[in-house]
Parts: structure tokens; sequence; C-alpha cells
């Protein structure tokens, strides 16, 4: 195959919306080979976190060393409001929330988000699931992001290491003022939701079903439009070429 675009998002779900939009075949290595918008594409699951992030893109990057690009990709909390459920985002810069670095994302795949109908802005990766409402207006005042996740940063460090352009993409899951039904950080394990553990609460929380329902079809719906919005991007997207490096600042 060409010379891939590299997409990693941290669940199966997260990459579904775009794996659909093209002709894919499992590789190896977790990973899937295929096509969509025009380009070779290579995608990947990493798990939740900045860590797993991290070492999925250092593994694929080794796999793919004439990667054109990497794309961060999945789910995001808005931090601004009238962002709503489906919403696409992408990233200008990240800012890693537990270190202040800022990784500049690359300008011509920023140049290309013009194409999609989407909020371009500062992303604030976290080191955990971000709960309540309060949170995120308190991370949004200190870091003047519109969106947040897990794993943007990892993956940006990553790139920076390689010297590969990078950009996340990514659809509101949940919108400023909501809280989240139940805290996601108590039913991790490497990076994976534990099933049992997560029934086992609900069953002894049942109150809290209707709104974890609606969250999923939310981010049903968000997969939904991140698969479409990415098969836009890599269709108009221009990638640097020569020795790109990814600017961090402090």
């Amino acid at each position: 195959m060409s010379s891939p675009i590299i997409l990693a998002g941290a669940f199966p779900l997260e990459i579904n919306g775009i794996k659909k939009r093209g002709r894919f075949r499992r590789a190896g290595n977790g990973c899937y080979e295929g096509e969509t918008g025009g380009v070779s594409v290579i995608l990947a699951v990493s798990g939740m976190g900045e860590d797993n992030a991290y070492s999925t893109a250092k593994k694929i990057l080794l796999l793919y060393p004439d990667a054109r690009a990497y794309v961060s990709a999945g789910l995001s909390a808005a931090l601004v409001s009238g962002l709503v459920p489906g919403d696409i985002v992408g990233a200008t810069e990240i800012i890693e929330t537990s270190s202040g670095n800022i990784y500049h994302c690359a300008p011509g795949l920023i140049d290309s988000l013009t194409k999609v109908k989407c909020r371009t802005g500062k992303f604030a990766a976290v080191s955990g699931t971000i709960i309540t409402s309060a949170e995120k207006k308190k991370i949004a005042d200190a870091t003047g992001a519109v969106a947040l996740d897990m794993e943007s940063g990892g993956a940006a460090r990553a790139c920076k290491d390689a010297g590969i352009p990078f950009i996340a993409i990514r659809a509101i899951s949940d919108m400023l003022d909501e809280d989240l039904p139940v805290d996601f950080n108590l039913f991790m394990d490497d990076g994976k939701i534990n099933p049992t553990r997560l029934i086992f609460y609900l069953l002894a929380h049942p109150w809290k079903i209707p709104a974890l329902i609606k969250l999923g079809r939310n981010s049903s719906l968000a997969c939904e439009k991140l698969g479409e919005a990415v098969e836009s991007f890599f269709s108009t997207a221009s990638i640097p070429g020569g020795n790109f490096m990814l600017r961090v600042t402090r």
C-alpha cells in the first residue's frame, strides 16, 4: 500500500464509523489496513488514556515508518457552550494538562479542517475521565480549550518523537453543562472498561441507567458523525512533506 495516514481511537466504537466508510482488512497487531476518502489508512485501537495512546502510537509508527501523518480520533467532551453531541471539533494545538506542554498540530492538516464542518481550537489533554460540569469549566478557564480528551496528548508526544505530522479530530459526546452519569475511572482495567464491575455498579444504582443509555446514544451518534467528517477530511487533506517536526512549547 502507499504511504498511509494512521488513525487511532481509544475504543473500537470510535473507529467503527470510519471503518465502515472504506475497505479495510485485519493487518495484525490490532490494526486494520485499507482506504477511505481516497487515501491509504491504518486504523488502530489504543485503549483509553495518555499512556496507552503514547505506547500505541510509538508501536504503530515503528511498524509503518513511511506514515504521512497521524490522527487521534474519537469522542470528546465540550469545553464551550453551543457544542452538542455529534458536533465535530478539530485541534490547532494540544495542551497537556499534566505537564504544561503544548503540541502544535501540523499547519497543513489544520488548513484542511476548513473543508470539514467543525469547530477548531485548542484541546485539553487530561489524565483521567472528567466527570462533572464544574470540572470541565475549571479546565476550560485554565486552558481556553474548546474540548478535552485523554489520548491526544500521548499521541502528539509520540509524533513529536518520530517527527510525524499530527492532528486530533473528535466528536462531542457530552456537553459543557452535563455531568457524566457514572465515574468511569472506577471501572477501568488497562485502558478498557471492565463490564462486570460496571454491571454490578448499575445493579446497585439502577437510577443511573437512563442517563447512561442517553450517553450511549449520544456517543453512537458522535461516532457516526466522526466517520463522515474523517472521510471528508481525508479526501481533501494536505499532508506536509519534508522533515516536518512537531513544535512543542510550554
